[in-house]
């Protein structure tokens, strides 16, 4: 039996697309958060697309690598990726190519320009109505060319042979229906079978969506009441919506850090937006923070809600998992109490989990493997 060495590997990386209409502040957001720390992305065919990594601090993280004296921590890792010289609303062949490039993205950031509305809450409805009806459209135009392509197959097929072929079109022409009536497709019940059958369509509006608020400064403390409100209208939880105010947060980042924290805090602004924007994505694209702590590293590790123990494994390395025994998991909560590995075995909150085990946010876990 051997306990798992963390090594270095390749990691499934959360993507996510930032998009907005033109005057959005877009850009402004993403120049906030990348810090001048941006390099193109990869896999966006012919269009030029900035990414940054946004690696937000976490403090369980910290205390755990005090726990373990670990020589190095190593962060969760989100990639934000803005596209250049294009946006929703635009019209042309570059946008349908545009959008079959956003089908891979795990999620949409969808930024709503409030700051050009003098009354915010009318802001909301207004930004909301133009947003979505950009991707209902995207998804329209997917929805009715794939139609169009099973009217062809229907033509080219043996009528005794058409099974398969009926019921896709009958499950298109549903889709058509709410798309045109102006709905996004995550306004009905679709079942497991049809969620397969449409996945690899990518379409913009059943993917996980956060909104960004970019308000003037003077609504910062609206934040909370602009938050709820956004939330109600799309049907999101009210962590996938965040408070940004462009005009102040862009401007502090070339401030040293502790006049800019003394300005947030003047203003009503808790946290950077880093930290406030890098956990919505988390959580909206429902990913829970799974830890290792050893001597060699402290680290996060970011996987899907409902993941089980075999699943972490697998994470690691596809090799653990093959050969998984066991995982020994403590509560970040109890092992910070209990302040050492060693006193959290004595006191009796270690516990040995199997592989159907679901993982919870904030496990630490280490998992032990055959020969």
């Amino acid at each position: 039996m051997y306990r798992l060495r963390i090594r270095s590997g390749t990691l499934h990386v959360l993507k996510a697309g930032l998009l907005g209409i033109r005057g959005s502040g877009r850009t402004s957001v993403f120049d906030t958060l990348a810090h001048g720390n941006a390099f193109q992305a990869d896999g966006t065919g012919r269009f030029t697309a900035r990414a940054t990594h946004l690696r937000p601090r976490d403090t369980r993280l910290e205390r755990l690598a005090e726990i373990g004296r670990s020589r190095k921590t190593t962060r969760t890792v989100l990639e934000l990726i803005d596209y250049e010289g294009v946006g929703l609303g635009d019209r042309g062949g570059r946008q349908s190519e545009w959008i079959n490039s956003l089908q891979s993205l795990d999620l949409l950031v969808l930024v709503l320009p409030l700051f050009l509305h003098s009354d915010s809450t009318t802001g909301i409805v207004q930004s909301l109505d133009e947003t979505f009806a950009e991707l209902i459209l995207a998804d329209l135009e997917m929805v009715e060319n794939r139609c169009a392509r099973i009217e062809e197959e229907f033509r080219r097929t043996a009528r005794a042979e058409r099974s398969a072929l009926e019921d896709e079109q009958s499950l298109f022409l549903r889709l058509r229906s709410i798309l045109e009536s102006g709905q996004p497709l995550n306004a009905i019940a679709l079942s497991t079978h049809e969620s397969h059958r449409v996945r690899s369509f990518g379409f913009m509006t059943l993917k996980p969506l956060c909104f960004i608020l970019n308000t003037s400064d003077n609504n910062v403390p609206a934040w909370a009441s602009l938050q709820k409100t956004c939330s109600e209208k799309t049907r999101v939880a009210t962590h996938s919506v965040v408070g940004f105010s462009a005009a102040i947060e862009f401007e502090a980042t070339e401030l040293p850090s502790a006049e800019r924290e003394e300005i947030m805090n003047d203003i009503g602004i808790a946290s950077a937006p880093v930290t406030r924007i890098s956990q919505a994505l988390t959580q909206t694209a429902m990913h829970l923070t799974v830890y290792t702590v050893g001597e060699n590293e402290a680290r996060a590790w970011s996987i899907p809600n409902g993941s089980c123990a075999i699943d972490f494994a697998a994470t690691i390395h596809t090799d653990f998992a093959k050969r998984f025994i066991r995982a020994e998991t403590v509560a970040f909560d109890q092992l910070n109490t209990a302040g050492s590995l060693v006193e959290a075995k004595k006191q009796g909150v270690v516990r040995q989990e199997g592989r159907d085990y679901e993982v919870k946010d904030g496990d630490v876990m280490e998992v032990l493997f055959s020969k």
